[in-house]
């Protein structure tokens, strides 16, 4: 295979840096084992698949492992056109095709064990992929799953559920002939993507010889003829749900194959699973709502609840426009700037060009969701974008340029403009399932723009990185930083970059630790904890009370909620309606903050779990974490929560925010260099200029 072929010529050269190379050339996703002794490609949305290498690319160069069956191209695909020339019609076979995740069984030599891996993750320790209804705004899919073993209900990453699946579920045992690649569709309510699975299941697809890659014949049904081509088969899509049914994998007798997927799918799909408020809306503003309703019965209460609040909006608008008929033009303006509760559709409407609902449909999405009282989930926060700003004020105020118009050039590397100054590092828990890197970019060099540096960090997703981007003042220390805090930033480089291989024999490039700012990283894990549950519950009462907590904007009752609503007893609750990545996050945010309140900086979650151990099981994301584990999370809760007690402050007016020295309740925090400030400041306590809810004073210990 060209993939194989093309791997075994970098292994002579230098491996890392030319399958680096090769992702780059192909745009491929690259996955790294935490040692680097393995690594994966997988393609993109970016990658050109008429390259067969590129196709190929779904789960490589693992020990022991081969591709599953490359990327198959939907029948009709532009990409596809030589494949689907080539394809042998009249002896190929149609078999259903299950809608889950492709896993990879392969035994592992130097671990004289078998492995398993998806496509995208060569160990299988990703995180277990939300479900569809997860993602529509609490609307349940619909879907009645019947009893699952406790094993696969809980199971926290890929690996974990296909093993609950393989052994519990299904009762298989494992092969006997360790040089073949198995390649399983693993399919339950646990990973749905489109289809919704009542239960869990594994079916075996496919079988590769792992040391050539060539396929063998699996001893199992031969499938359906599908010698009567593509329009057969997409008349069977007739009346069937795509919430049902995918489609089909066409293969002929030279093991080719093409997909021909349901429409309704394909559709629901392109939407990326997010049936929030603005896909529905733009869906029924265009009229096809009764349509779109046919294939997606199961979002009908989402569809309702947003049709009748159109339909109010249109009637009232319609109301609006009749009283203005014999109004004069000028009286007509300005009463709709007034009155209207959406001038802008109304004056399309009075103007004659369309009538209510053509107006609606031509309208800014934004102005219409704010009509309809919708939240827009995908508008950038205006706060958000002045904290950015005045974040690269001060990156300027210390000697770091501030980020200019110009474009980041991802696709040529380290190339030309700020990415060819910037320098890559491994940062964070040397053992953590992510691949945390940040790019260093010196004083003086210029950034693009923040929306730019956002979409470098956002595609690095794809690239299998999770990114983050800093500038260096001119003492070498982090004046900018895209993602987090300057300080907290900085030290976790420091403390955490000479942890990874693939830093060896390189300086670390922060020049010295800071100052930690304890009181603001305090503020910020208030809002983490409270939106991470209130994100991730199933319990609709958790999630308005953290909402609550949220909108708080007196820093004493902020805290004194989190304990009411997090803390002691509640916590055992809190972590029986949230996954296991969001107990990990939840402890870990939570341990970091505790540990610098006691004047202890750590930055791994080996360092957090040995000081305190209690949250150990919450940090590996065991999916039982125990009564022990809960406990300690509770009393974590509540430590840090009236340890914020010993001072008042409030936001107020214009991005403010007013520090008063207050009672010193078990000492905690009023004590030290914050007290001291406040004194200092007199009876009208401290004010400082900062972004919401964000102290920009130094020191707390």
């Amino acid at each position: 295979m060209e993939t194989l072929a093309a791997l075994a010529e970098i292994e002579a050269v230098s491996p890392m840096a030319r399958i680096e190379a090769l992702a780059e050339a192909h745009h491929l996703r690259v996955w790294r084992a935490a040692d680097e002794s393995m690594v994966s490609l997988k393609y993109t949305s970016e990658t050109k698949l008429t390259s067969t290498m590129a196709r190929e690319c779904q789960c490589e160069r693992l020990e022991g492992c081969c591709p599953a069956d490359g990327q198959v191209l939907n029948a009709g695909e532009p990409d596809g056109a030589a494949e689907a020339a080539a394809f042998d019609w009249p002896s190929a076979r149609a078999y259903t095709k299950a809608d889950g995740t492709c896993m990879l069984l392969y035994y592992r030599a130097s671990m004289e064990a078998w492995q398993v891996a998806t496509l995208g993750c060569g160990d299988g320790s990703n995180a277990v992929t939300r479900s569809v209804a997860d993602k529509t705004c609490g609307k349940a899919s619909g879907a009645v799953e019947t009893a699952m073993p406790a094993s696969v209900s809980t199971a926290g990453t890929f690996a974990d559920l296909f093993w609950a699946v393989f052994h519990d579920v299904e009762g298989y045992a494992l092969p006997d002939d360790r040089s073949v690649t198995y390649v399983f569709e693993l399919t339950s309510p646990r990973n749905r993507v489109v289809v919704v699975h009542d239960t869990a299941a594994l079916e075996l697809v496919a079988m590769r010889e792992t040391a050539s890659g060539d396929e063998l014949r699996l001893d199992a049904p031969q499938g359906d003829s599908a010698a009567s081509a593509l329009a057969t088969l997409r008349s069977e899509f007739v009346g069937v749900s795509p919430l049902r049914f995918e489609g089909y994998v066409v293969v002929d007798a030279a093991w080719r194959r093409l997909k021909v997927k349901h429409p309704g799918y394909v559709a629901i799909h392109h939407l990326d699973n997010r049936f929030d408020v603005r896909n529905v809306t733009n869906v029924i503003r265009s009229g096809e709502s009764r349509e779109f309703l046919t294939y997606f019965p199961d979002y009908a209460p989402l569809f309702d609840d947003i049709a009748a609040r159109f339909e109010r909006l249109a009637a009232q608008l319609a109301a609006e426009a009749e009283a203005l008929a014999n109004v004069g033009a000028g009286k007509a303006a300005s009463r709709m700037r007034a009155t209207s509760v959406l001038p802008e559709a109304l004056a399309l409407v009075a103007s004659g060009a369309t009538k209510v609902r053509g107006a609606l449909a031509q309208i800014e999405l934004k102005a219409l969701l704010g009509a309809l009282r919708l939240k827009d989930v995908k508008a950038k926060s205006g706060k958000r974008r002045a904290a950015r700003k005045r974040a690269r004020k001060a990156a300027a105020a210390a000697g770091a340029a501030t980020p200019c118009g110009g474009g980041s050039d991802e696709g040529a590397g380290l190339g030309d403009g700020w990415m060819a100054a910037a320098s890559r590092w491994r940062h964070g828990s040397p053992d953590s399932t992510d691949v945390d890197v940040v790019y260093v970019v010196p004083a003086g060099v210029a950034l693009p723009s923040s929306s730019e540096l956002i979409e470098f960090v956002r595609r690095g997703k794809e690239a299998g990185e999770d990114r983050n981007v800093v500038q260096l003042d001119a003492s070498g220390q982090v004046a900018f930083t895209l993602k987090g805090e300057a300080d907290e930033v900085n030290n976790a480089l420091v403390a955490t970059v000479g942890l990874h291989a693939s830093n060896a024999g390189r300086t670390c490039p922060i020049a010295g630790v800071r100052r930690r700012r304890v009181l603001q990283k305090a503020l910020n894990v208030s809002s983490a904890l409270a939106g991470i549950v209130a994100h991730a519950t199933s319990d609709e009462e958790l999630r308005g009370a953290c909402k609550k907590v949220l909108r708080n904007r007196d820093g004493r009752a902020r805290f004194a909620g989190l304990a009411r609503v997090l803390g002691g007893a509640r916590a055992e609750h809190v972590c029986a309606t949230i996954d296991v990545d969001a107990r990990k996050a939840v402890a870990m945010q939570l341990g970091l903050a505790v540990l610098l309140s006691r004047g202890i900086e750590v930055y791994t979650k080996g360092e957090v779990a040995a000081a305190l151990p209690g949250l150990a099981p919450l940090l590996g994301r065991a999916a039982e974490p125990g009564a022990d584990a809960v406990g300690a999370l509770g009393d974590a809760i509540d430590e840090w929560a009236s340890g914020m007690a010993g001072l008042q402050w409030k936001k107020v007016k214009g991005g403010w925010i007013e520090v008063r020295e207050g009672r010193a309740e078990g000492g905690g925090m009023a004590v030290g260099a914050v007290a001291a400030e406040v004194r200092e400041a007199g009876k009208g306590g401290l004010r400082v200029r900062s972004k919401e809810w964000r102290v920009a004073y130094e020191g707390m210990r």
